[in-house]
C-alpha cells in the first residue's frame, strides 16, 4: 500500500518553553504514522499517515504534553473560501431566491 501522507497546520497559543517544546516534538516524531513535524514560529505542521494516526490524536498529544494549539486560520479561510465559491456558484446556477422543488419543470397556471 502506498504512504498517503497528509498535513495539519496547527497554531500555539501559548508557546511553551523550549525544552518542552523540543521534547514534545521528538516524542511526537516517534509515533506510528508521524512522517515529520516541523515548527515555525507559533505553527507546528505534523506531516502523518491518517490510516495510522488521526489528527484528533495528534491534537490530543500535543495537549497532553502541554502544548495548546487550535487549528491555523489557513485552514479556516481556505474552507470559507470554498464555501464563498460553492455559494457563488449556487446563485450563477439557480438565481437568488430559494430553490423550490414544486415549481420545477411546471408551467404556471393563469386562470
Amino acid at each position: 500500500m502506498e504512504d498517503y501522507i497528509q498535513n495539519i497546520q496547527l497554531r500555539v497559543d501559548e508557546l511553551p518553553d523550549h525544552d518542552l517544546l523540543n521534547a514534545c516534538l521528538t516524542s511526537l516524531k516517534k509515533e506510528e504514522g508521524i512522517q515529520n513535524v516541523l515548527f515555525d514560529k507559533q505553527t507546528i505542521t505534523v506531516y502523518f499517515n491518517p490510516y495510522r494516526i488521526s489528527e484528533e490524536e495528534i491534537i490530543s498529544e500535543l495537549n497532553t504534553a502541554g502544548i495548546k494549539t487550535s487549528l491555523s486560520e489557513k485552514r479556516i479561510k481556505g474552507f470559507r473560501g470554498w464555501l464563498k465559491n460553492m455559494a457563488a456558484q449556487n446563485k450563477k446556477s439557480f438565481g437568488g431566491h430559494k430553490l423550490d422543488c414544486c415549481d420545477l419543470n411546471q408551467k404556471k397556471h393563469v386562470e
